[in-house]
C-alpha cells in the first residue's frame, strides 16, 4: 500500500487519538492500551467460550442437571455462567447471582483450592463466626471437609437433600492457580444410586475442568 508521508502521519495521530497506538520514549511506535483491552477480552471470551461448550457437553448427558461456572469478583463468589433444564440448550450469564461463601458446594471449591491472597480477602469479608457458624459446627470442621476435598479432587455438598447431589470442581489457569469452579446440581431418580452416580459426574466434571484449563 503506497501512502504519503502526509497521510501516513494523520493516520498514525488518529490511531493515538484512540488508544489504539501510542509513542515510546525512545520514539518509536508500540500497540496502544485499546488494543491490549481488546485482547483481553477476546482471551476471556475465548476462555468462557470453553466453559460454555463443556456445559453443553455435560448438558447432554445430564439433562435435568442445573450447572454453574462461578469465579472471584470483588470478594464475592459470583455466578458466571450457568444452564438449567428450565431452559434446555440456552446458556445463560446472571448478573447479580452470588454463592454462599459456606454453604455452596462451588464457593467452598474456591476455599479448598484458592490461593492464601484470596482466600483471605474472601474470609475477611464474611468472617467465619459471623457467616460459617450457622451451617458448620466449628472451623476444625470445615477445615477437615476442605482437606478432604482438595484429596479427593472435587467438593460435595453436605447440605443437600437425600435425593439430591451437588457437586463442583476447580478450574485452573495454565499456571495452577484456581480460575473458577464448575459445578453441577442434580435431582436424582429412586432407583439411582447416588454412590455410583457422584463418582461418574466427578469423573465428567474433572474431565471438563481439565479441558477448560488455560494454556
Amino acid at each position: 500500500m503506497d501512502l504519503n508521508p502526509s497521510t501516513v502521519h494523520n493516520l498514525v495521530k488518529s490511531l493515538r487519538l484512540k488508544g489504539f497506538v501510542e509513542k515510546c520514549q525512545d520514539g518509536r511506535l508500540r500497540t496502544g492500551n485499546v488494543f491490549r483491552e481488546l485482547m483481553k477480552t477476546n482471551t476471556v471470551s475465548g476462555f468462557h467460550g470453553k466453559v460454555e461448550m463443556e456445559m453443553k457437553n455435560i448438558a447432554g448427558r445430564f439433562s435435568n442437571a442445573i450447572q454453574t461456572y462461578s469465579e472471584i469478583s470483588n470478594s464475592d463468589i459470583n455466578v458466571i455462567i450457568r444452564m438449567s433444564p428450565d431452559m434446555p440448550g440456552i446458556i445463560q450469564h446472571p448478573t447479580a447471582t452470588r454463592f454462599h461463601l459456606y454453604y455452596n458446594v462451588s464457593a467452598l471449591v474456591h476455599l479448598a483450592f484458592g490461593d492464601s491472597e484470596a482466600i483471605s480477602w474472601l474470609k475477611l469479608s464474611y468472617p467465619f463466626m459471623e457467616e460459617g457458624l450457622k451451617y458448620w459446627k466449628d472451623e476444625k470442621s470445615l477445615l477437615e471437609y476442605l482437606r478432604k476435598t482438595r484429596t479427593q479432587g472435587y467438593a460435595k455438598s453436605p447440605f443437600t437433600e437425600k435425593e439430591v447431589l451437588r457437586i463442583a470442581v476447580p478450574v485452573f489457569s495454565g499456571k495452577g492457580l484456581l480460575r473458577g469452579s464448575l459445578g453441577i446440581s442434580l435431582k436424582l431418580m429412586p432407583d439411582e444410586k447416588i454412590d455410583m452416580i457422584e463418582k461418574k459426574c466427578a469423573e465428567i466434571l474433572i474431565a471438563s475442568a481439565e479441558n477448560i484449563k488455560e494454556e
